[in-house]
């Protein structure tokens, strides 16, 4: 989720998108992932005069053994369903909540849970939980949390849809500012079966 507006945004964003892939796609394993995100922090702060910032949640599922790597550089928590819970709660804060491009220096270090079959994750975006409506009331992390709680026997396709509808009921006739982001994910054990965004 890029900090800011404008043509300046969306250069950053296509510059860190880059950077991610490039260096991602040089893991061999899962515990490298804080190296490619620490470099490519580096490389974004780089001639970054207009102090542009990017907050990233990037992970790695391993689908033999279930095991999910992830960080969360200042990005918003991610929602996670255990089937043996029967909840969606949210994601423990992040030992660093800095986001990327601001510090040039900083080592971003990974967490992990293990995913059994039927665990899902919700992931998303700050501007989803920034929508208002028309009296000015923002859909806020409650809100989100209840709507993922009253759905947790659906498919993540439909958890994406119910959670678009929702959010349109929520705002009415109020025009929003910023783009809304969901990405749902179900571990089905050997594979994933569905992916939604």
């Amino acid at each position: 989720d890029i900090k800011g507006k404008g043509v300046p945004a969306a250069l950053f964003m296509v510059i860190a998108k880059t950077l991610f892939k490039n260096f991602i796609m040089m893991i061999k394993n899962p515990e490298e992932l804080s190296g490619a995100i620490t470099i490519a922090n580096d490389k974004l702060c780089e001639n970054n005069e207009q102090n542009m910032s990017v907050t990233v949640f990037a992970a790695i599922l391993e689908i033999s053994t279930g095991k999910f790597t992830y960080i969360n550089a200042g990005h918003t928590s991610p929602l996670v369903y255990k089937k043996s819970e029967k909840i969606y709660s949210f994601l423990p804060s992040p030992k660093e909540k800095n986001p990327l491009g601001i510090n040039n220096g900083l080592f971003f270090s990974t967490d992990t849970i293990n995913f059994a079959a039927g665990d899902k994750i919700f992931m998303y975006n700050n501007s989803d939980l920034k929508i208002i409506d028309e009296n000015d009331n923002t859909f806020g992390k409650k809100n989100l949390a209840e709507a993922l709680n009253k759905n947790i026997s659906v498919s993540v396709t439909e958890t994406i849809n119910i959670l678009d509808t929702e959010i349109k009921n929520f705002v009415g006739n109020k025009e929003q500012s910023d783009d809304i982001t969901m990405v749902a994910l179900e571990y089905f054990g050997a594979g994933i079966k569905e992916a939604k965004s």
